[in-house]
């Protein structure tokens, strides 16, 4: 800053010193901004040449004749000026009046705009007639942050570190990194891509809604026969249309999948049958003989139309088979609920109930009786396939050993 201090007479004041390196500094950052805009250029401007378009910013800054009397070897322009010029031409800042000329070349629409602090945002897209899941109405896509770099918000550019594009969705999505030494034309690319699939979402949105709008109405309609006009006021329609799309596009912002709705309605899936479930809640006892919790998940065939009714009739079906019983005696156990859905699944099957993996469904606790032994009073007759009958002996009957019947009172005869 010498040659500042040289200029400055020895009886000035030191307001007016720093009034003047103030003025220096922001003639030095008005070199930096036009080296950003020569990124570009092969080689720096003449030192002539950067005189002539720094003289703007130095009759605004200082006293004219001081800035042109200055020879090009000044401690200033060499010092100062130049390197600050190489510094923007070296820095890879990006031009955000750049990036928008080219989105709007697109048919995107586009502006720069103060977003507070002296912050500078593009704001790309049309702004939407209804407000979206938070209340309000946003452009589609923000790109920055940068800073405004002269006068009345004039000359915006951005970091490349910093530089980033997204949805304007109040932080709800995290914005898109854009990587260093993009072109302000790949930069505009990205975004018009964004800005098409957010539009086509809105579409979607507001297509949905006309229809689940003019449905209801038909559902209103036909539930009152007797009204036979339609008329509802502009003003309770803007109302009705407003919360419509509120409704549904909160709906959206807590049910959508990861990554957002597309941008067109996906293919409808092929209809599946609606499969049924049912539970069946048991405690048991482990090898420790400690109570443990288990559950068996079934599902229901079409056949089936109460879970409940079907599970006991198949616990009376294992109850009198012949197997089971055939099993019991020959090994002289009893079986329990489990060894039905263990080893007898075709007598679930038979009544519409296949075991599966757990699924929601009905429940229903089951109590582990004794469902077969070998001591019932059941006919014990063996046949050719080596089963024995199993018939459940009431009423005074007794065994057969021919099975051809069950005597009442009597015991058979020997010769029998």
């Amino acid at each position: 800053m010498g040659a500042i201090n040289k200029r400055v007479p020895s009886d000035s004041d030191p307001d007016r010193l720093l009034r003047m390196i103030g003025r220096f500094n922001q003639l030095c950052s008005a070199a930096e901004d036009l080296g950003a805009q020569d990124q570009s250029r092969q080689e720096p401007a003449a030192l002539a040449e950067l005189r002539e378009r720094l003289q703007p910013a130095a009759q605004r800054l200082l006293i004219p004749e001081r800035f042109a009397e200055l020879p090009d070897d000044d401690a200033l322009i060499v010092g100062q000026l130049l390197p600050a010029y190489e510094r923007g031409r070296k820095s890879g800042r990006i031009d955000m009046d750049e990036v928008v000329k080219h989105i709007e070349a697109a048919g995107v629409l586009a502006f720069v705009g103060h977003s507070g602090g002296g912050c500078a945002t593009i704001y790309a897209g049309r702004l939407p007639d209804l407000p979206d899941a938070h209340g309000d109405r946003r452009y589609p896509v923000m790109v920055g942050p940068g800073a405004f770099t002269a006068p009345d918000w004039q000359r915006p550019y951005s970091d490349p570190g910093d530089f980033c594009f997204g949805p304007d969705d109040d932080g709800d999505t995290m914005p898109v990194q854009i990587p260093d030494g993009t072109p302000p034309e790949k930069v505009a690319e990205l975004v018009v891509a964004k800005v098409r699939q957010i539009e086509g979402q809105r579409k979607r949105l507001a297509e949905a809604v006309e229809a689940a709008g003019e449905a209801f109405w038909a559902e209103i309609a036909k539930h009152f026969p007797e009204v036979t006009s339609g008329d509802f006021g502009p003003d309770e329609t803007i109302t009705f249309e407003r919360a419509q799309h509120a409704a549904v596009s909160l709906w959206l912002y807590y049910n959508a999948p990861e990554g957002g709705i597309a941008e067109t309605a996906p293919p409808a899936r092929p209809a599946v049958p609606q499969e049924r479930y049912g539970h069946v809640d048991f405690d048991d006892l482990n090898h420790l003989n400690e109570p443990v919790y288990k559950r068996w998940t079934f599902r229901l065939a079409d056949s089936v139309t109460d879970f409940a009714e079907a599970w006991e009739a198949a616990l009376v079906a294992f109850s009198i088979d012949r197997q089971a019983y055939t099993k019991a005696v020959r090994n002289d156990h009893i079986l329990y609920v489990d060894a039905l859905v263990d080893q007898y699944p075709h007598i679930l099957a038979a009544h519409g109930l296949t075991l599966v993996t757990e699924l929601d469904g009905p429940t229903l606790s089951a109590q582990l009786d004794i469902l077969v032994a070998c001591d019932d009073d059941r006919c014990d007759f063996e046949d050719g396939d080596g089963l024995l009958c199993g018939q459940l002996l009431e009423n005074g009957e007794v065994r057969d050993r021919k099975c051809g019947k069950h005597r009442t009172g009597a015991v058979p005869q020997s010769g029998d």
